[in-house]
């Protein structure tokens, strides 16, 4: 990875969030290239974790903060709203506990900001549901790899789409370029993207490919908020 856990400002302290902020990690489903203790575990004791509905029954007993939800729900933390929502995909990493706990994406309201995280998924009518439920959204981080099993993941065309379905302003992808984890080379994905784009021509939307370890900084007319590219995922501040 460009950034390992103790390279980031809140996990390391060269960056001190203040005396009452909280530090949040929201965690899309348990597959390990998303949920692995070995890089849980360097984060800071006090921070709080929003997981899917039933993945919050196999953090140890000494993650104290952890908030389960369901899709369409949401939770609110001062001037942000968390929302979790659904997606194509699925949980469990054996055969004999699939789907034993939610899986889905993540929209942030802040500051006048709607910023969602797709979470890994495959296209279909959700989107259109989604956009029904929630609105338009100001940014969307969306994956665009792996797309050896559709259903279940993006093509860089699906992505597109399903951006277009929720009204995105800004498109950023993300999940390439650091795992092998499919059969497209590794610098497929983004020239796909590339194509797809120039081939759909989405109306009103701004596509920002970040390259490895880039900050995007936003320029939609409001107070600034800023994006990592960390490769296979994203970090916001």
């Amino acid at each position: 990875m460009p950034l390992a856990a103790e390279d980031l400002p809140f996990a390391s302290g060269s960056e001190n969030p203040g005396e009452n902020a909280t530090v949040i990690v929201a965690i899309s489903h348990d597959h390990l290239d998303h949920f692995n203790f070995r890089t849980l575990k360097k984060l800071p004791e006090n921070t709080r974790y929003y997981v899917p509905h039933g993945l919050e029954g196999k953090f140890p007993s000494r993650y104290a903060n952890v908030i389960g939800m369901d899709w369409y729900t949401q939770n609110t933390i001062g001037d942000l709203t968390i929302h979790f929502l659904p997606a194509n995909h699925g949980s469990g990493i054996y055969s004999h506990e699939q789907d034993q706990s939610l899986w889905g994406g993540w929209l942030f309201e802040w500051n006048d900001y709607r910023i969602y995280f797709a979470g890994d998924t495959g296209y279909s009518a959700v989107f259109k549901d989604i956009k029904s439920h929630i609105g338009e959204i100001d940014i969307c981080l969306m994956p665009i790899a792996a797309w050896y099993w559709r259903h279940r993941h993006f093509a860089p065309e699906d992505a597109v789409q399903a951006a277009k379905d929720l009204s995105c302003s800004v498109f950023i992808p993300w999940g390439w370029g650091t795992w092998i984890m499919s059969y497209e080379h590794m610098i497929e994905p983004p020239r796909r993207l590339q194509y797809a784009w120039d081939q759909m021509q989405p109306e009103n939307m701004e596509l920002q490919m970040l390259k490895m370890g880039e900050t995007y900084s936003s320029e939609l007319k409001k107070p600034a908020i800023q994006t990592k590219n960390l490769g296979s995922h994203l970090f916001s501040d």
